[in-house]
């Protein structure tokens, strides 16, 4: 996976290595064994929910994405990383299937999530909510 994200970098020539090496196996895990899931209907209300607070780290989301069960969206997209007509840019953006919650600046993801969780026990609805903070955000 690690491999992967540095082919992605390399190619668009910018990236984060080092936030997306930090949480390609804690992404990797979640979403392959803890998140309750499914790739072909991202768009249910019910499912599980991860948030990436630290949205510039986006490079290690996109090749878990790819890998994981069978894909939630195409590896071939990821051939337009951070070009100009391309809904993958260098922050994690909802245009891009799966995402619950465009971030960018640190600090932006707790928020979202708590909100999330309220709702989802005001509505009776059962899913969880996750989000990886990094130390980072706890100075902002």
């Amino acid at each position: 996976m690690r491999l992967k994200i540095l082919d992605l970098i390399r190619k668009a020539n910018s990236g984060h290595t080092a936030g997306s090496f930090f949480r390609i196996d804690f992404i990797y895990i979640l979403y392959e064994y803890i998140l309750q899931l499914n790739p072909t209907c991202i768009h249910d209300r019910n499912h599980d929910r991860y948030i990436q607070s630290k949205g510039h780290a986006v490079d290690a989301l996109h090749v878990a994405y790819c890998i994981i069960r069978n894909g939630i969206f195409n590896p071939q997209l990821l051939d337009t990383y951070l070009s100009f007509v391309s809904n993958f840019i260098g922050h994690v953006t909802k245009k891009v299937p799966g995402i619950e919650q465009s971030t960018g600046s640190l600090g932006r993801g707790l928020s979202p999530c708590a909100g999330m969780a309220l709702s989802g026990q005001l509505n009776s609805q059962f899913y969880r909510v996750f989000v990886l903070l990094c130390d980072g955000e706890m100075t902002e």
